[in-house]
């Protein structure tokens, strides 16, 4: 039976649920002691002060950085923390990452699976990405295994078997799942499926558009993908090939493209939508607009001349 326990004298310091969790995901303690100093001291960091009184393992720049990293402390001068658009992550020695690997259990699992799926022995400058994906960005220990098979599949699907992936193409990668908030295994899960279900699409696509015995390029599923998420059915998007085939003789991607962002502009995403709301007017000689039909006094005029020509005379009043 599991014992318990009270605080020796009622806590002054409160921290949200939500902090804590991410405090306690760290896995640091180095980093749970310099948040406790911080908060006690009303959100101040002296490092002069902080150095001697907590005696830490790690140095205050990686702590901080750790800290950072979850979006636990932030600069006075900074902002609300948003998902990072670019590379930037934290500055650490590899001293201090091997001190982390024996003091992080999730961290070494993450560069022991990091190993082993891509098959070599990690460098200083690998850990050192890993590290930001783990600590910084925040992905759990399962899902960034997750997301380096995804990437080594990527890789060994576009460029064959025995090409593997480099750690900066998974950190890229990384900063996706980050901005997309795939902490869980269920959301990347998730994710993947949507994905796969996506590109499945998109290579059914460009076989209709004539792509064979190959899988499209990059930037080919680029417009293949961009196009499915705009709605288009399938024969909205071979009247789009047509007209790119009868005007440029070929498939040109970004030609078609602009014929589907206009569709789409306009809200038409079915071959009946498109017929009906992309037909040209008729025009009249001159260019001028032709009328939808005769007016009521046109249809009069010509009722009476009909008369006239039958010999009945005018009998349109």
């Amino acid at each position: 039976m599991a014992e318990e326990y009270v605080l020796a004298r009622p806590a002054p310091l409160t921290i949200r649920i939500e902090d804590a969790d991410r405090l306690l995901a760290l896995g640091s303690g180095d980093a749970a002691l310099l948040y406790l100093w911080v908060l006690k001291n009303g959100g101040r960091f002296d490092p002069a002060r902080a150095a001697p009184e907590l005696k830490l393992s790690l140095s205050l720049e990686a702590c901080m950085a750790l800290l950072r990293g979850a979006g636990l402390i932030r600069g006075a001068e900074e902002g609300p923390r948003q998902a990072p658009e670019r590379e930037e992550l934290p500055e650490v020695t590899v001293e201090e990452l091997k001190k982390l690997t024996e003091g992080d259990p999730g961290f070494r699992r993450v560069l022991e699976d990091s190993a082993e799926r891509l098959g070599r022995v990690l460098t200083g400058g690998d850990m050192k990405i890993l590290f930001g994906i783990y600590h910084d960005l925040g992905l759990p220990t399962e899902v960034i295994s997750m997301l380096v098979n995804y990437c080594t599949e990527e890789i060994r699907r576009r460029f064959g078997p025995g090409r593997k992936p480099t750690l900066r193409q998974i950190e890229k990668q990384a900063y996706v799942w980050s901005r997309e908030e795939l902490f869980t295994m269920d959301l990347a899960d998730r994710w993947l499926k949507e994905r796969a279900g996506k590109r499945s699409r998109a290579e059914e696509l460009a076989r209709l558009l004539g792509i064979q015995n190959r899988s499209p390029a990059p930037s080919e599923e680029k417009y293949l993908l961009a196009w499915l998420d705009m709605g288009f059915d399938r024969e909205a998007l071979l009247r789009a090939y047509d007209k790119t085939i009868y005007k440029k003789g070929e498939l040109a991607w970004p030609y078609m493209n602009r014929i589907l962002e206009n569709w789409h502009a306009k809200g038409l995403h079915t071959l009946p939508e498109i017929e009906a709301g992309d037909r040209p007017p008729r025009q009249a000689k001159g260019g001028a607009r032709a009328p939808a039909g005769p007016t009521p006094e046109e249809y009069e005029r010509m009722q009476r001349y009909l008369n006239k020509l039958n010999g009945g005379g005018d009998h349109g009043t």
